[in-house]
């Protein structure tokens, strides 16, 4: 539970660790997700490979229909073992840009309290993609009002 701004949320973060037999389950988990967090090893490159599998398979399994606008945050966890990376900085750069990640460098073993910016920050894109979302069924709810009327002017009483 955390507070942001004067209102209350109840954060559910479900951790698969990667493994294969989640992938049969995750669409009861993903469906009417407001983010979607995933994790890399810095050391181990082939978890940064398999990113785009777990992309592809939310995309899927949630049914998401606004890809573009939903967050995806992109975290390389281990930035504390520096002389075992297998991930180069460009690699991750390039990622992020080509699928618009938001992305974070984080040891889970040194970082501990970084955890709780992650979080505020996440809350932060979820509410933001919100408003966005809001407004945009406002303006089409308008332009809806507007066609109606339009039509309803050229009516002519005696047809």
């Amino acid at each position: 539970d955390i507070t942001f701004e004067d209102f209350h949320y109840q954060l559910q973060i479900w951790d698969t660790a990667g493994q294969e037999n989640y992938r049969s389950i995750g669409g009861s988990y993903y469906k009417n997700s407001d983010c979607c967090i995933l994790v890399f090893d810095k050391t181990v490159h082939k978890s940064f490979e398999e990113i785009e599998v777990w992309r592809r398979n939310f995309i899927e399994r949630s049914n998401l229909k606004e890809e573009e606008q939903f967050p995806f945050v992109l975290i390389g966890n281990k930035n504390d073992l520096k002389d075992r990376v297998e991930v180069s900085e460009e690699e991750i750069v390039s990622k992020c840009t080509i699928n618009k990640y938001i992305y974070y460098d984080v040891s889970a073993k040194v970082d501990e309290d970084k955890f709780d910016m992650l979080v505020m920050e996440i809350v932060k894109q979820i509410l933001r993609r919100e408003k966005s979302v809001r407004r945009q069924l406002i303006n089409e709810d308008f332009k809806l009002r507007l066609e109606k009327n339009k039509s309803k002017k050229n009516e002519s009483c005696c047809n």
